[in-house]
């Protein structure tokens, strides 16, 4: 296609871009541009750039709005993922002592005072996150070790019997040493 008007020419150039959504006012400012230039030695030429380099500028626009948009979309649905996370966490957090309580009453009667401490250490493991030197305070005399076995034994009582969302907290739990 022979270009043989400025105004051709700055068409040509915003064709460049098939993204690129022009009108005619946009159309007639840059004639108006290239009009008002110093008269460089290719008038068309130049029209052509100016219409692209316009082109280019709305390209780069566009993806940064739509970047903006794109990080905005992540970082909602981050914060929605975050929210189901909590609620499930609340949830299970509130199904915990029922479970516990039917893991205890299920137990032998000499062996139910051991089942408390242990479902109260998986509690302050799991939903209070307490280190060990946090929760022998309130075991005096017991090692961190014993601890760590009253609360591996405790999880291990009540995933038999827990739901899907208490598992994935205790799963999720963990056991801070320090």
């Amino acid at each position: 296609m022979s270009v043989k008007t400025v105004r051709e020419a700055i068409i040509s150039g915003l064709a460049r871009y098939s993204d690129c959504v022009f009108d005619e006012a946009d159309v007639a400012e840059l004639e108006a541009k290239v009009e008002a230039a110093a008269t460089p030695t290719d008038k068309l030429g130049y029209a052509h750039v100016v219409g692209r380099n316009w082109a280019i500028s709305q390209h780069r626009r566009r993806q940064g709005v739509l970047g903006a948009q794109a990080d905005r979309t992540a970082k909602l649905l981050k914060e929605e993922r975050r929210r189901q996370e909590e609620a499930e966490f609340e949830a299970a957090r509130v199904e915990f002592w029922p479970t516990a309580t039917r893991v205890i009453e299920s137990t032998l009667p000499r062996y139910r005072e051991g089942q408390v401490r242990q479902m109260t250490v998986v509690w302050l493991t799991v939903f209070e996150q307490q280190t060990t030197r946090q929760i022998s305070t309130g075991f005096p005399g017991v090692s961190e070790a014993s601890l760590w076995q009253w609360c591996r034994r405790g999880r291990k009582c009540l995933l038999r019997i827990a739901t899907d969302r208490l598992k994935k907290a205790i799963a999720q739990g963990m056991w801070h040493q320090g």
